[in-house]
Formats: C-alpha cells, sequence, structure tokens
C-alpha cells in the first residue's frame, strides 16, 4: 500500500493524530535509544566493581590463609595443653601463659643484669687490690737517683687497652716529672709481640750511673734488668715501655 496515497485520503484530524502518533514513536525511540546506554554503562561499571569486588575476596582469604598458618603452631599448643577447656578459650588461655612465662623471663634477665653487674665490680676491685705501684722506698730512690743526674728525654709508652699498665705508666711519668726530666707520654701503642713487665731502651750506650739510677724502677717489681739500644732513638733519650703484668 502507498504511505503516501494512503496518508492524502486522511481527514485533517487523522493526519494530526497520525503526526502525533509519529513524534511520540521517535520520542519513546530515543528515551529508549538513551535509556538502554545508561544501561550499558551501569553494566560496564558493575562488572568492574565485581571485578574489584572478586580481587578483594582473593587478597582477604590470601590473608586469612596467611594468618591461619601463622597461628597453626599456637592453635595446636592450646589443644595439647587445655584439652578439656572449650575451644574458643583455648587460645586466650595459651596468651595468658606466654604473658606469665615472659614475666618469668624478664624477672631473670633483671637478676642476672643485677647478679652481672656485681660480678663487674668485684673484677674492678680486684684489679685495683692487683694494682702494680711502686713502693715508697723505690720512688724516693729513683727521685734522688734522678735528680743527681743530667736531665734526659724520656718516652713512656704501654699497651692501649691496658689501662693497669697505663696507670703506672703514669706513676712513673710523674717521678721524672718531679725531678725536671724532659717527658713524653703517656703513650699507648699496639705490638706485634705482647709486651709484658718493663723495657727500658736506651739511644746509645748508658753510663753506670744512669743503670744504677734505674735499678729500682725494676727491681722494685722483682723483674730482670733488661735493657737495649735503638740508634733509632734521639740523643740522649730514653724510652721505657710498661708491659703487662
Amino acid at each position: 500500500m502507498n504511505l503516501k496515497k494512503w496518508y492524502n485520503n486522511r481527514t485533517a484530524t487523522e493526519k494530526g493524530a497520525f503526526i502525533t502518533g509519529i513524534f511520540l514513536l521517535t520520542i519513546a525511540c530515543i528515551s529508549i535509544a538513551h535509556q538502554r546506554s545508561q544501561l550499558i554503562k551501569e553494566n560496564r561499571n558493575l562488572e568492574t566493581t565485581l571485578s574489584t569486588k572478586d580481587e578483594e575476596i582473593v587478597r582477604l582469604k590470601q590473608e586469612r590463609d596467611k594468618y591461619e598458618l601463622q597461628l597453626a603452631p599456637f592453635l595446636a599448643a592450646a589443644n595439647q595443653n587445655f584439652p578439656e577447656v572449650p575451644q574458643e578459650e583455648r587460645l586466650s588461655l595459651l596468651s595468658n601463659k606466654i604473658d606469665e612465662i615472659l614475666d618469668t623471663f624478664r624477672e631473670v634477665g633483671k637478676s642476672m643484669l643485677f647478679k652481672l653487674s656485681e660480678v663487674e665490680k668485684a673484677i674492678d676491685d680486684l684489679q685495683l687490690l692487683s694494682q702494680r705501684v711502686l713502693s715508697e722506698s723505690a720512688v724516693r730512690q729513683l727521685r734522688t737517683n734522678l735528680g743527681e743526674l743530667i736531665p734526659l728525654k724520656v718516652v713512656i709508652e704501654c699497651t692501649i687497652g691496658d689501662n693497669e699498665a697505663y696507670v703506672l705508666a703514669q706513676q712513673i711519668k710523674a717521678i721524672f716529672t718531679e725531678v725536671g726530666w724532659k717527658v713524653e707520654g703517656v703513650d699507648q701503642a699496639l705490638y706485634r709481640i705482647p709486651q709484658k713487665f718493663l723495657k727500658i731502651i736506651f739511644s746509645d750506650m748508658p753510663s753506670r750511673e744512669l743503670q744504677r739510677a734505674l735499678v729500682p724502677l725494676v727491681d722494685d717489681f722483682g723483674y730482670p734488668r733488661h735493657a737495649s739500644i735503638n740508634d733509632n732513638l734521639s740523643d740522649n733519650s730514653i724510652r721505657i715501655i710498661v708491659g703487662s703484668r
């Protein structure tokens, strides 16, 4: 049927109704198309949201599995130690028991630290009691002997970190300083061979007077009279090494 011929045969009222119907149908189609577009967009958003939620669920399950794995030994210990207690209360009891053990360890640790400090103090006291010190008679003799000689240069050393030797070296330094000798040190040094007792090193062959003057320094401790000559020392100088006991 020819639509145009059909339309021309209609009355004005029918033509108006037809045009209105076509207009309304067009509006409805546009509205449906718009709604379809919105629905497609919303569907995509929902798919994205669902995908994100799925990823979150996977992550949460992984974390749950990790914590369950970490908790498994504690659950086993709780079940073994508290079988008569309801299962939901076992972990709480185990936690309390662990806290008690930790408190005990802390108290034991404090006690051990206190005892360790007492031991360290006892060691310090023992070291003070065993500190080498020149006797008063040896100090007087050294002052007299050295005071009668022409002052020389004295370099005094001890092993680094040996506090006992350092204290004795300071006493020796004070004696030489009091009688007017030029003193350097006390230097602390490292030696390839550990140094023991007292060693006196001269720059050249010492006079008999100088040798006799220094005798009380070693005889007071009963050490062997050990001396040597080192040409590398500056002229008219003495090097004294205070070794360990």
